[in-house]
């Protein structure tokens, strides 16, 4: 079978068409932020802040809690600690925090995301039910994606089964 020069043509055509209504896809609008100026006070509260730009660091202040293998369920060592935790907030009541799950590598990306969410939910609860207003708390499951740890071994793998209570800093 042969293809005729206007065949061809017509091909070429509708081939260049496709491909120009695909780049006709409409773009995101990206918003620049202007920049603070130096020294500006930040109002690390304004609930309205974009999640993406608030800031949340560990503080000595508040101690991570550990987990058994694929374990959600709150320990003894574990609630006393998080009892100690929810002192601190309900004595510092303008702060923030966000839970953290976090998993080690076994598992599937899938469920170790539940199962962060499962651990950092748990801690939210118990920090709830010990007084600590419900919504001065964020809960967020990064599964395995941030290890402690990153070695293959029981003991790495023991320092990533956690839940860290983060305080907000902006």
């Amino acid at each position: 079978m042969t293809i005729s020069r206007k065949n061809t043509f017509v091909l070429i055509l509708m081939l260049v068409c496709a491909i120009g209504v695909s780049g006709c896809a409409k773009k995101k609008k990206i918003v620049v932020k202007p920049a603070e100026e130096p020294g500006a006070p930040v109002d690390k509260w304004d609930v309205s802040m974009p999640l993406e730009d608030r800031v949340y660091e560990v503080t000595d202040d508040l101690e991570t809690i550990y987990f058994g293998f694929d374990r959600a369920s709150l320990k003894a060592d574990a609630k006393n600690t998080l009892e100690n935790n929810a002192q601190w907030l309900k004595d510092n009541p303008g702060e923030w925090v966000r839970v953290e799950g976090h998993c080690d590598e076994r598992g599937t990306e899938e469920y170790n995301i539940a199962l962060g969410e499962r651990r950092a939910e748990g801690v939210r609860k118990y920090y709830v039910a010990l007084g600590v207003d419900d919504s001065r708390i964020m809960v967020l499951s990064w599964g395995e994606e941030k290890p402690s740890d990153p070695r293959h071994s029981e003991a790495a793998w023991s320092k990533n089964r956690k839940a860290e209570t983060l305080l907000r800093v902006r």
